[in-house]
């Protein structure tokens, strides 16, 4: 459901600044896999070795948190306008969607096209994930509740009503339907508008 109100717009917008460090920093230790330490881990009986600088238990913890967050992040691009990631079928065996959004493909490792290092979807998501940033902050400022629209609107309210100019004659006479005799020459004996009005008026000639 799209987000209507700066409530949800602040809501998405906290979740993408949260899921892209720890997103960014769960794929710079899978790109590093030798590490200065070696931590081994029992599992139910048997060892399991892992060469990187997170232990296994960190790893998992973190995976956990970002698959928490990524049902956020895929509503946040979408609102965004951004559009959430998706892979699809090489056109070989016939094509077709294979997965799309961050919580189906945050952990894809796989080739894709000629990008085999594997980390070309989770380039992707980041890419995503920052320019869906920069819309909900650019959607927030214009929000009508927004601190630069309400500063915007209180400049406006300050501002001195425009000069007005020299009122013309042109509109009250093309307002009378009908002038009497006894009304225009009074007028001409006097040489003022005023009274002319002024007897229209009482008259109820307008």
């Amino acid at each position: 459901m799209a987000a209507t109100t700066r409530d949800d717009l602040q809501h998405l917008l906290l979740a993408l600044e949260e899921f892209e460090p720890k997103y960014r920093a769960y794929i710079e230790i899978m790109k590093r896999p030798g590490g200065d330490e070696i931590h081994v881990i029992q599992h139910g009986g048997s060892l399991k070795v892992n060469d990187r600088e997170w232990s296994e238990e960190k790893i998992e913890a973190t995976k956990i948190e970002l698959l928490e967050l990524a049902p956020s992040v895929d509503e946040a691009l979408v609102e965004a306008g951004v559009g959430v990631p998706a892979l699809g079928y090489p056109p070989a065996i016939g094509g077709g969607l294979m997965a799309q959004g961050v919580t189906s493909l945050l952990f894809n490792h796989g080739p894709v096209g000629l990008d085999e290092s594997g980390f070309a979807v989770p380039t992707i998501i980041l890419q995503k994930v920052v320019a869906a940033k920069g819309a909900l902050k650019a959607k927030l400022k214009r929000s009508p509740t927004s601190p630069v629209a309400i500063a915007t609107r209180q400049r406006r309210g300050k501002q001195p009503a425009p000069p007005q100019g020299p009122r013309h004659w042109r509109g009250l006479v093309g307002r009378v339907r009908f002038i009497p005799t006894w009304i225009g020459f009074i007028a001409d004996i006097g040489g003022a508008v005023v009274v002319v009005a002024f007897l229209g008026r009482i008259t109820g000639v307008w």
